[in-house]
Formats: structure tokens, C-alpha cells, sequence
């Protein structure tokens, strides 16, 4: 390739470069001997676009932040009860070559969760405490299983709450008994 061939090749393009070549300092044809006081260089409208959506990133960004923390707030998990989740998930990994709980009866879990028990019970007086803690996932995790299985046949009953779902206190509910 020529020298002079070599000169008039456009200078390789970065990521951050406009494609309309302006090199951020846009200079239409028309406008290369801009030289007016007080009046700025035309705006390229590539990199006002640009601008204008790294703008609404960041408003976005913004938003999801503040919503994050909103939701973080309102979600307080306590320190056991992430503890726990923690260990379920961790159990339900180990067994995930089982297949999902969708198609299991109420029976099924019942008996899963007297086994477990029991379980728990001798690992608890052997000194098995790391098994013991396994055996309290599994517990939780049927149990959750049910509850899931649950709500789904019966999708008509509302969800927990921390009132107790019915909207009484614990108080309010022993009293109507």
C-alpha cells in the first residue's frame, strides 16, 4: 500500500468512537471553519444519542437501586432463617437427580417427614451434629414441598402471612375457638 494511500485511511475506529467519525467533536463538512465566538460546534447527533442514553442508564440504574433496597428492607430475613434457607437449597442440589416433588402425595411427604424425624432424633443423641443439621434441611424441605404442593391444589386459600393468613392474632384466634 502507498504512502499516500496509507494517509488517507481513516484512523481505526475505538468502541467509544462515533461512527459518523466526528471523534467527539463533531465538524460536518459545512461546518469546518466554525469559528465563531460564543457559538459552540454543532452537537453530532451520534454522540448526543449516545449521551442521552447513557443518561437514562444511569436514571434506570438508579431506579432498580432504590428499589432494590426497598425490597431488601421490607424482606428482612433473620440470620437463622437464611441459615436455613441456605442448607435447604444446599440439600435439594444434592438431590436434585430425584426429580422434582410436583407429582408426590400428601402421604408420600408425611411418611418422608416421620422418617426424617426419627432420624434426626438418633443423629441428635449419637453426637452427629453435621448430620443432624442435613436431617433438619431434609425436614424443612419436605415440609416446604408439602406446603407447595398445597397451595397449588388449593390455590383458593390464601397465602402465610405473619398474622396467621386470616388477618387475627394468635390471641384473637384461640379466643374464637
Amino acid at each position: 500500500m502507498s504512502e499516500e494511500l496509507k494517509e488517507a485511511q481513516p484512523p481505526e475506529q475505538k468502541e467509544d468512537d462515533c461512527p459518523m467519525g466526528c471523534r467527539n467533536g463533531y465538524m460536518p463538512d459545512a461546518a469546518q471553519a466554525w469559528d465563531i465566538p460564543g457559538h459552540p460546534i454543532p452537537e453530532c447527533p451520534w454522540c448526543r444519542m449516545k449521551a442521552d442514553h447513557a443518561a437514562r442508564v444511569a436514571e434506570l440504574e438508579a431506579e432498580r437501586d432504590a428499589l432494590k433496597a426497598k425490597l431488601d428492607k421490607a424482606v428482612q430475613a433473620r440470620e437463622s432463617v437464611k441459615n436455613m434457607a441456605q442448607m435447604m437449597e444446599a440439600q435439594l442440589r444434592r438431590n436434585e437427580h430425584r426429580g422434582g416433588w410436583d407429582n408426590c402425595c400428601r402421604a408420600y411427604f408425611l411418611e418422608k417427614l416421620e422418617i426424617n424425624l426419627r432420624d434426626l432424633r438418633h443423629n441428635l443423641d449419637a453426637g452427629l451434629h453435621a448430620v443432624a443439621q442435613r436431617d433438619c434441611a431434609d425436614i424443612a424441605n419436605f415440609s416446604m414441598m408439602l406446603a407447595e404442593n398445597e397451595r397449588r391444589e388449593h390455590p383458593w386459600v390464601l397465602g402465610y402471612t405473619a398474622d396467621g393468613g386470616d388477618g387475627m392474632t394468635t390471641q384473637e384466634r384461640r379466643m374464637a375457638k
